[in-house]
C-alpha cells in the first residue's frame, strides 16, 4: 500500500480499538509526509453512521474535557 497523499510506501500501521463498537481498525501513518489515513474504500452504512453520531453526541462532554487536557499537556512541552 502506499500513502494516498505523497505515494510513498513507508508507512506505519496502528490498530485502533473503536470506542464505541469495540472493532479494531487499521489506520496508517507516512512516515515521509506524517499523514494519517484508513484503509482503502472505507466505509460504513447510514445506520451506523447514524449510531456512531448520536454515541459521539452522547460523549460530547468527556470528549471536550479529554482535548482539554490534550492541549494542556501540548502547552507545556
Amino acid at each position: 500500500m502506499k500513502c494516498h497523499i505523497c505515494s510513498s510506501n513507508t508507512l506505519k500501521t496502528f490498530n485502533l480499538k473503536g470506542s464505541r463498537t469495540g472493532k479494531e481498525n487499521p489506520l496508517y501513518f507516512c512516515i515521509k509526509c506524517t499523514s494519517f489515513f484508513q484503509r482503502p474504500n472505507y466505509h460504513e452504512d447510514d445506520e451506523t453512521l447514524r449510531r456512531d453520531l448520536q454515541w459521539h453526541l452522547s460523549k460530547h462532554e468527556e470528549h471536550k474535557k479529554q482535548a482539554k487536557q490534550i492541549i494542556h499537556q501540548l502547552l507545556k512541552i
